[in-house]
């Protein structure tokens, strides 16, 4: 995978006991487009269920792009093991395939420390996410991941830009059919990985475009700002 732009991509999802409120995710999310650290430990030594998962999910990323490896690494894993209890409880389809979800991105987040790793986690994360489309069909989230996987995964093993913007396109198309006030997040880092996509592919204004409509969705996405201020 590559290392900067997989560290960035931000992924998840809500309930109600195991999973987080809207209001709970949009702290996290805040605070991981900011990197606040602090905010992002309090979050995840407080949260339950899938909301620790995310939380130590966002902070071991805001850990990495702080140069803090050894703790991302620990945050990482404890985001892998809030996930993997959290498969074990009673969930609907909807809330296993989120949480399937998360939980393939978190692999590919592994792999990233340790490349070696690729082939023990790649297959695992796929797996995962395969299961997560055929329950949850219809969450942007889902196909925000498949997006990135395809975006980061080498065309010898099966990645495609092309694939990745279908997958970027089909997220986008989600989210403005979104209905469930619990899933209020994501639509930030679809339109920034679909911005990515297009300047591969050679579509630089359409590209700008992507990331300027981020930070309408996010005025405070940091990674939004950062390629704007790059590329124009």
């Amino acid at each position: 995978m590559k290392i900067t732009i997989i560290a960035l991509a931000l992924i998840s999802a809500v309930t109600t006991s195991t999973f987080a409120s809207s209001t709970d995710v949009q702290h996290i999310e805040q605070a991981a487009a900011t990197l606040d650290i602090q905010e992002l430990r309090l979050h995840s030594q407080s949260a339950q269920g899938y909301e620790q998962g995310l939380a130590y999910y966002r902070l071991s990323m805001s850990q990495y792009l702080q140069a803090q490896q050894q703790a991302a690494q620990q945050s990482l894993e404890m985001a892998q093991q809030s996930l993997e209890q959290l498969l074990a409880e009673p969930l609907s389809d909807t809330e296993l395939g989120e949480a399937k979800a998360l939980l393939a991105q978190v692999y590919g987040f592994k792999i990233t420390f340790n490349p070696l790793k690729g082939a023990y986690y790649g297959p695992k994360a796929g797996k995962l996410l395969s299961q997560a489309e055929r329950l949850a069909p219809n969450s942007p989230r889902v196909h925000l991941i498949k997006g990135v996987s395809a975006y980061n995964t080498p065309s010898m093993f099966g990645g495609s830009k092309q694939q990745a913007l279908r997958d970027f396109n089909k997220a986008v198309l989600l989210f403005s059919q979104q209905q469930d006030t619990r899933y209020g997040w994501g639509e930030a880092e679809t339109y920034t990985w679909r911005g990515l996509t297009q300047k591969e592919l050679g579509h630089g204004e359409q590209a700008l475009a992507d990331w300027q409509q981020a930070l309408q969705v996010n005025p405070d996405y940091g990674w939004a700002k950062m390629l704007i201020a790059k590329n124009q």
